[in-house]
């Protein structure tokens, strides 16, 4: 069977694709581009159209490479000029006082300035070339996005292909979900929040990137865009409907409404989308599979190789498992060789694993691998669950963590009394109290008392 079969078959499971190169952040750099795609798309012909249409038809939307900045920003990080900009297109972007071409010192500065708003890449090692690199939407201007270098013959260029390059389905798959919410309040309301978060702030940051995309081609009028219809967008209302799903859309709603800085807001949301659509993920595999997984999932706060971390690698092990073993069987169900079935399912599978690695879910990308939760997506967490109001430090382990997350943290957990014949109250208790010194570290905790601690989303 073809790739694209093999593609095909993962995409009706799950309603994306979900390979490894998309894993972790690139599914909101995605979901952002996107968003700001059909935003660019509405202004130039619908002004006052739906950011969240629930048509059927193809997501079509605008696309912006912003090549120029992410070269120039990877040269100063290799010390390479092999992918430069051509002298014609540096010119336009920053001339000389003379007119002979690009001021030099303008175009050091502007791409020492990019190299530092640079996404992250964790586990990932030394300095991929430009297209590998992708910028932080600090900014709406900076929002971008997939641009490959296809011509190796060339090495000064002024076109970059604008394609599916590390966006591999994941965003598109998550602004899919968002869209399919069956609440039309809340749709609205997400709707008219992101039109905001991806819409250009007009800062110096964001009038230097806008000036940098404006000598892009094909992204400055109706008559020469190019308008992208997503080939991996499937609208299936069915496929999307996990409490996974619902937990993203709910967390989104609150992260869009809680008037947060809008690089705070999307330092979040980098961190909350994956780790849902990981979750989702993994429902639909658990769903399909000859041996569900347990509902519950032994987290570890307190360091250490202790019982605890054993039943969180454990718990690891068997949802991996289950996302590879369920594709498997579904791609040999379907006519593909049992090697190829094999890959595919492997491939799904580390998806789920490289993306929690990724956000900060697993203690590590491979190796012995269990669950944890650093610090900013602990932070995402509360952001997107708690309410205003805020929760008692109990409350919102055995509410938040417990019920809505299934994490198994201390004593009074849901279903905690299952771990009991293999970790004592005192490791739980002690897991517990691991967790509220973090909260406290990261000014989410407040101490009201001795005995009344309040966990509150506080920026």
């Amino acid at each position: 069977m073809a790739r694209s079969n093999v593609e095909r078959v993962r995409r009706e499971m799950f309603g994306g694709t979900l390979a490894t190169q998309g894993r972790g952040f690139y599914v909101t750099l995605e979901f952002l581009a996107v968003v700001k795609g059909i935003a660019a798309l509405h202004d130039l012909k619908q002004p006052d159209a739906d950011l969240l249409t629930r048509d059927t038809e193809a997501l079509r939307y605008l696309r912006r490479g912003h090549d120029i900045a992410r070269r120039l920003a990877h040269q100063t990080m290799s010390g390479q000029s092999v992918r430069r900009p051509s002298e014609e297109r540096l010119a336009e972007v920053a001339p000389s006082q003379d007119g002979s071409g690009p001021d030099r010192h303008v175009i050091d500065w502007v791409g020492s300035l990019f190299a530092e708003l640079t996404v992250p890449r964790p586990n990932a090692r030394g300095v991929p070339d430009w297209g590998g690199l992708h910028l932080y939407p600090y900014v709406g201007e900076m929002i971008h996005y997939d641009a490959v270098y296809r011509d190796s013959a060339t090495a000064d260029f002024d076109e970059a292909s604008i394609e599916r390059y590390l966006y591999r389905g994941g965003g598109a798959l998550a602004y899919e979900i968002v869209r399919a919410d069956p609440d039309p309040t809340r749709r609205s309301a997400v709707a008219i929040g992101l039109r905001t978060l991806v819409s250009d702030s007009g800062s110096p940051l964001g009038r230097i990137a806008a000036a940098l995309a404006a000598n892009e081609p094909n992204t400055s009028s109706e008559e020469t865009v190019k308008i992208f219809e997503d080939p991996s967008a499937d609208y299936r209302p069915d496929i999307h409907e996990t409490t996974a799903a619902e937990l993203m859309r709910a967390g989104l709603s609150n992260l869009l409404s809680a008037q947060l800085p809008r690089p705070k807001t999307m330092e979040l949301l980098m961190h909350w989308l994956p780790f849902t659509l990981a979750r989702h993920q993994l429902e639909i595999a658990s769903i399909n599979a000859r041996h569900p997984v347990p509902e519950r999932t032994p987290v570890e706060f307190v360091p250490g190789s202790t019982p605890l971390r054993r039943l969180a690698r454990v718990a690891f092990d068997q949802r991996r498992r289950c996302i590879a073993t369920t594709v498997t069987d579904r791609l040999r169900a379907d006519g593909e060789s049992e090697t190829s079935s094999k890959a595919g399912g492997e491939e799904s599978a580390k998806f789920y694993s490289s993306t929690l690695a990724t956000i900060g879910h697993l203690n590590a990308n491979s190796g012995l691998r269990h669950f944890v939760v650093r610090n900013p997506l602990l932070e995402a967490i509360v952001f997107a669950l708690v309410p205003i109001a805020g929760l008692d430090f109990d409350d919102f382990c055995s509410d938040v963590l417990g019920h809505q997350l299934g994490f198994i943290i201390g004593e009074r957990s849901p279903d905690a009394n299952t771990l009991l014949e293999q970790v004592d109250n005192g490791l739980l208790r002690a897991n517990q109290a691991a967790l509220q010194d973090r909260l406290e570290e990261i000014g989410l905790l407040q101490n009201l008392s001795d005995a009344t601690k309040r966990v509150e989303a506080r920026s």
